[in-house]
């Protein structure tokens, strides 16, 4: 395992090991020895540092478990620098806005910022000047 996990990715990397922990009873089942489970998961809530959860994972996890550990900690990290938000709409708004866009040959979330962009100058309240009193 090459990946390190970083002090500031040694909360979520727990948070992330803990629930897997809590809600999949055979997470750590590959370890062949409910003894060997259980010692595990009290020594994850016992990690303190980042180094010592890397300890943890190479004694623990398998190969997949960890590369699904990092991925989710790079996910977690995107979602940090450019935080956004989910849209649900219907599948038949969805297929028609999909076809406006391709009208306009564009994707459906670029042709969804040009609208707004132009349907908010139109309504957007002026700027309000604040002038200094002393």
């Amino acid at each position: 395992m090459t990946f390190r996990i970083s002090e500031k990715d040694q909360s979520s990397a727990q948070l992330y090991l803990g629930k897997k922990l809590k809600n999949d009873i055979g997470y750590l089942m590959h370890l062949s020895d409910l003894n060997i489970e259980r010692a595990a998961a009290k020594e994850l809530y016992e990690c303190n540092t980042a180094e010592s959860l890397n300890k943890w994972c190479e004694a623990y996890l398998s190969d997949k478990q960890f590369s699904a550990l990092r991925a989710s900690l790079r996910k977690k990290s995107s979602r940090v620098l450019k935080p956004t938000f989910n849209l649900e709409i219907d599948k038949q708004e969805y297929y028609n806005l999909n076809d406006l866009a391709a009208h306009a040959n564009m994707k459906v979330k670029d042709y969804l910022i040009a609208i707004i962009k132009k349907e908010y100058v139109e309504v957007k309240p002026p700027a309000v000047k604040l002038s200094k009193h002393r």
